[in-house]
């Protein structure tokens, strides 16, 4: 036939996928496959039909009598009958070898069309629509009963597959929103792990209490095995160690109690710190102000200490001037003195006096 239908491999599905047909081509495509199993399926009957005439034959030569005046009639009966024996057992053989081409062809039309539904859910289902319809609609004459019953049996599979297709849908969204919340619980791991590390500072101090309390267990098993030997001794020491036992589970939840009063603490501490660095940093600005007023006090000390350098030397001049003046005043005294006149006395002492006081007020002023 020109217009025959190539069918696959089922290695040529598996390797392809049936990827590149259009939905447009599946009804021609589907009835190729249903045209090509009512091909082989009359190959097969055409076959069975020629060996139920040779069988036929083989036995109208049996029952033909070979009685006086018939052996002619009888030889060339059983020389027809041999010729329909061997065309019997070459239809037979044909017959054979087109019934596992059939078998063989069904099957790789089933895996084709089983192939065409499982690449997604809508092909699948036009897969389907398109075989029922096809089902529906053909006599007994056009379909042969055992591919009806093969077409059947694709379609419950498709149907099937149909069902795990949705379900593989369903588990794909399923795992995309387990990726998101993965992905989000990786950061709050991260935020824990961060935590973590800060508390492990202070849990190197709480191991070193382990490690007291190890040791302290660890002697306390030396001394029972040194009373081994005496049971009753033995027992009271076991006894003993279990109070022990109970007191460092008390210990420990007490400890454990301790911890959580010192994460506590410390973030009490670290609202401390932040405060303390607010007020370092109000005190710093106070300092930077208090040291621009200390320069400006040092800029006005240094001036100072110029004028009080200047006053002192300005002091020294003037002592230096009332020395003088005072050596004067006791030459004008002693010179009043020798005098005789008491009045010219007091009147030259009073203006040694009236100049001894302009000269003061002017060392003031």
């Amino acid at each position: 036939m020109s217009n025959e239908l190539v069918v696959l491999e089922a290695d040529d599905i598996l390797r392809s996928g049936i990827s590149g047909f259009n939905e447009e081509d599946l009804p021609l495509q589907i009835q190729g496959q249903i045209s090509k199993l009512n091909e082989l399926d009359k190959s097969v009957k055409e076959a069975m039909e020629a060996a139920t005439l040779a069988k036929d034959s083989a036995i109208n030569a049996g029952n033909r009598s070979a009685g006086f005046g018939k052996k002619k009639v009888a030889i060339e009966e059983l020389q027809s009958a041999g010729l329909d024996l061997a065309k019997a057992v070459q239809s037979g053989a044909e017959a054979q070898k087109i019934s596992f081409e059939f078998q063989t062809k069904l099957a790789e039309i089933s895996k084709y069309l089983f192939g065409l539904g499982v690449s997604n859910i809508a092909s699948n289902r036009f897969v389907v629509r398109e075989l029922e319809m096809r089902l529906k609609g053909a006599s007994r004459e056009e379909l042969s009963e055992f591919a009806r019953q093969e077409l059947m049996s694709v379609v419950k599979q498709l149907k099937e597959q149909e069902d795990i297709l949705r379900k593989i849908e369903n588990l794909s969204e399923t795992t995309k929103n387990h990726d998101k919340t993965l992905k989000d619980q990786s950061q709050i791991n991260q935020s824990i792990d961060e935590q973590l590390r800060a508390q492990v500072k202070n849990d190197m101090s709480h191991s070193e209490q382990l490690k007291v309390y190890a040791k302290t267990n660890k002697r306390l098993e030396e001394q029972l095995k040194a009373q081994a030997e005496l049971d009753r001794i033995h027992s009271e020491q076991i006894q003993a160690q279990v109070e022990i036992s109970k007191l460092h589970e008390k210990q420990l939840k007490i400890q454990a109690e301790t911890d959580i009063k010192l994460e506590e603490q410390l973030q009490a501490h670290a609202e401390i710190d932040n405060q303390h660095s607010e007020q370092l940093k109000v005190l710093a600005e106070n300092i930077d102000k208090q040291e621009e007023q200390l320069g400006n006090f040092h800029e006005r000390n240094n001036e100072l200490n110029e004028q009080i350098r200047n006053n002192l030397e300005t002091i020294e001049a003037q002592e230096k001037k009332i020395n003088s003046l005072n050596k004067e005043i006791l030459n004008l005294k002693t010179l009043l003195d020798s005098k005789a006149n008491n009045t010219l006395s007091k009147i030259t002492l009073s203006i040694a006096i009236i100049a001894f006081i302009v000269s003061f007020v002017h060392f003031l002023f």
